[in-house]
Parts: structure tokens; sequence; C-alpha cells
């Protein structure tokens, strides 16, 4: 299995914009999501749910089969 990751550091409500980065390098490289990622937390937001946060989100890829 393959995946494709990414680190972001910030607030978890900002964690969408991690999300969009992911997908637009997946899909200018030709790769896809085979399905649900994960994500793991590296620092929690200790002092509120908007204090800075490390999170690395996996998605499981392939590469996508060109015509």
């Amino acid at each position: 299995e393959q995946a494709a990751t990414i680190v972001h550091v910030g607030p978890t409500s900002d964690l969408h914009r991690a999300y969009g980065a992911l997908a637009t390098w997946l899909e200018t490289h030709g790769w896809s999501v085979l399905g649900p990622g994960r994500q793991v937390l590296l620092r929690l937001p200790l002092e509120s749910p908007e204090s800075e946060a490390v999170v690395e989100l996996q998605l499981p890829v392939r590469r996508t089969e060109r015509a």
C-alpha cells in the first residue's frame, strides 16, 4: 500500500486547507484516493481547540491510469 501524507501545523479548524492542498497535489501528479484516510495527532492543541496542533493526514492512494 501507498499513502500520500501532509503535516498540518495550526488550529484543527483549518485542517480542511491541508486536505485541499493534498487533493490538489494528488490530482496534479496523477494519483487517486483509494478509501478513507486517517489523522495522526502528533501534538494536541493543549490550551483550546484553536491552539496550534500538529496533525499528519494520511490517504491511501494509487496511480491513476492515463488513457
